[in-house]
């Protein structure tokens, strides 16, 4: 059993769920599972069925799911399926592929018995399941998706459903379905089934109310040190203001899942983050596609309309002020985001902000703001084939790259760059500057590639990966880089990938030039994703135990002082092994009309612009 699961969140609001309703004539699904036995990882499930026919005589379990986009092939997780009548006679069951079984005989079948591993802790070759997607089975909690347990036969997917859970008495339950007075769930039909995810074990409770609708938190932590109160105590502005903006929510029940595998002290920041942003997912079920062609919004403005060209092609938006925006009414009456407007329209004063496209932009008397965020772009090194393979190579090649040469050379008005040193940029909190990188040798490199007994004679030609598409940047950065690699004699091609595939089946010595833009301000966004073994997105093959033990270390530390010494020691580790180069940080630059007021550059970037306190001053 996997034993790092920190906790687990339920929310819940109070639908209803018709009780007794029968549809498809009269057959019928009703499901028991014990969960007093978890010894072996195992649902053990009698699934009681009545009134099949020819047409229900496939058992299907999911393929995939909705909201995932990926393959799960839950069959794969079935063990030891058997069908019986009602007098325990068994009836012949031949498996059909990954996930579907036939029953020879339907109209015969009573009960169904089967057992089937919990998705976290089974390993597979391929398609893991996304955890949240997924089930779990632990001493004290399990968790259950139905799409990852139960199957349902070919033609009944609308039939109202019953679910029997046998559990230890101390244990609460928490889920959107509704129970009977003997504590049976009832779900209208298979898709809502599907969309009730069910948590038991040792929960904390918490509730309030959104327009009158009741929430309730029920939460899992296996230190008992995250509470439901505590969640909901730091939830409840955002739920008000959403409550506040729509009005009246239109459905009576919501259910939000959050939960934590492991130990990971980040995890409630990242929560703030733009990507964890809230949708109303009856409306983007209702609209599909549209619900974003209309977007729904809490912030200072709202949407009004789309901004077309004369083809009707949508080319911008425009926002109105949102008068019940919960943080005050905004200063402006509207907003309008079009990237087709004219250079000349910004010079005339028509338009109020654009990008710096021309150095023109940087000469007057513009106010003048460079992007927070935080985006390091590094040269990373094929590990895994020779002759990069040997750090002493890899530092040889880092030596022999001037820096500050390639940003004058690759000079863009629209971005400002700024040398990189360390693999961990100093804007972040805690990292400081630092001149350990920053060196050029040329001797230094000749000499470190002579003690590996490589010379201009023996160099295999490397290649330059940069992805798709082309642009002048990429092409000049690859014609300086040339130029000072052949100073070691080192011949340089240059090749454009499309896929991380492409890169992983190349098989020739490569640098490849990659940026890494940062979602959250914290050094493991790109430690763990450029550097850890484990990353589908290592793509210089990088591989060091010690550094992915301190990765998983730093995970559960809660010190944000004593995180940052894991990560210094993260990177002298990769300063000693020179996966990469780091070779400079990227800000957008963007021109702003000096008659706009009350714009604070926001330390994370223009995602955090706070709109509400700006104003025009004619």
């Amino acid at each position: 059993m996997r034993a790092g699961c920190v906790a687990a969140l339920l929310i819940l609001g109070g639908a209803t769920t018709a009780l007794g309703q029968t549809a498809q004539g009269t057959a019928t699904l009703r499901y028991e599972v014990d969960l007093n036995d978890r010894a072996d990882d195992l649902f053990h499930v009698r699934m009681h069925v009545s009134g099949l026919g020819p047409d229900n005589a496939i058992l299907q379990f999911a393929s995939t799911a909705p909201g995932t986009y990926q393959v799960m092939d839950i069959g794969r997780y079935v063990n030891a399926l058997h069908a019986f009548t009602s007098s325990e006679t068994e009836i012949g069951v031949e498996r059909l592929s990954t996930n579907q079984w036939r029953l020879s005989d339907p109209a015969a079948v009573a009960e169904i018995r089967y057992s089937i591993a919990e998705t976290w802790d089974t390993p597979v070759d391929e398609h893991p399941v996304y955890p949240m997607a997924g089930t779990s089975i632990e001493d004290d909690h399990v968790l259950i998706n139905a799409h990852a347990v139960f199957p349902f036969p070919t033609g009944l997917q609308d039939v109202p459903i019953e679910l029997r859970l046998e559990y230890p008495d101390e244990w609460t339950i928490g889920t959107p379905l509704d129970a009977d007075a003997n504590g049976t769930l009832h779900a209208d039909d298979y898709d809502h089934f599907v969309d009730s995810p069910i948590l038991l074990g040792r929960l904390s409770y918490a509730s309030t109310t959104v327009t009158g609708v009741p929430v309730e938190i029920y939460t899992y932590s296996r230190t008992d040190k995250i509470q439901s109160a505590q969640l909901l105590e730091a939830m409840d502005l955002v739920l008000q203001a959403a409550g506040e903006f729509l009005g009246e929510l239109p459905v009576d029940r919501y259910t939000f899942q959050i939960q934590w595998t492991r130990p990971y002290a980040m995890a409630l920041s990242l929560l703030s983050m733009p990507f964890c942003k809230i949708l109303p997912r009856e409306r983007v079920l209702e609209q599909g596609r549209g619900f974003f062609q209309k977007p729904t919004g809490t912030g200072p403005y709202m949407f009004e309309e789309w901004v077309r060209d004369n083809r009707l092609d949508i080319v911008g938006v425009r926002m109105a002020r949102n008068p019940r925006y919960f943080r005050g009414t905004p200063q402006l009456e509207y907003v309008e985001l079009c990237p087709h407007y004219l250079l000349e329209d910004f010079f005339r004063g028509n338009v109020h902000a654009i990008p710096v496209v021309e150095e023109r932009l940087l000469q007057g008397e513009y106010q003048i703001f460079r992007d927070g965020s935080i985006f390091p772009f590094f040269l990373g090194m094929s590990c895994h084939l020779p002759p990069l393979n040997d750090p002493q190579v890899r530092r040889a090649v880092a030596l022999g790259i001037d820096k500050p040469e390639i940003v004058r050379i690759t000079h863009e008005a629209r971005y400002h760059r700024q040398l990189l040193h360390s693999f961990i940029p100093s804007k972040l909190p805690g990292f400081y500057l630092t001149d350990e990188l920053n060196t050029f040798s040329l001797p230094q490199a000749r000499a470190l590639l002579e003690e590996s007994g490589l010379s201009p004679e023996n160099l295999p030609e490397i290649t330059l990966l940069m992805e798709q598409p082309r642009s002048e940047f990429k092409h000049r950065f690859y014609i300086e880089l040339r130029r000072q690699l052949g100073e070691l004699g080192i011949q340089l091609r240059e090749e454009y990938f499309r896929s991380v595939e492409n890169v992983r089946n190349f098989r020739r010595p490569y640098l490849i030039l990659s940026g890494k833009r940062l979602d959250f301000p914290g050094p493991e966004e790109i430690i763990r994703p450029l550097f850890a073994s484990d990353s589908p997105v290592n793509l210089c093959r990088y591989s060091n135990a010690e550094l992915d033990d301190l990765l998983l270390k730093a995970e559960r530390e809660k010190s944000w002082q004593a995180r940052n010494k894991i990560f210094e020691q993260i990177q002298k580790i990769l300063n000693r092994e020179m996966p990469a180069v780091p070779l400079f940080t990227q800000q957008n630059q963007v021109a702003v009309q000096p008659f706009v007021k009350g714009i604070k550059n926001p330390p994370l970037g223009f995602y955090y612009l706070k709109m509400e306190n700006i104003w025009v001053e004619r």
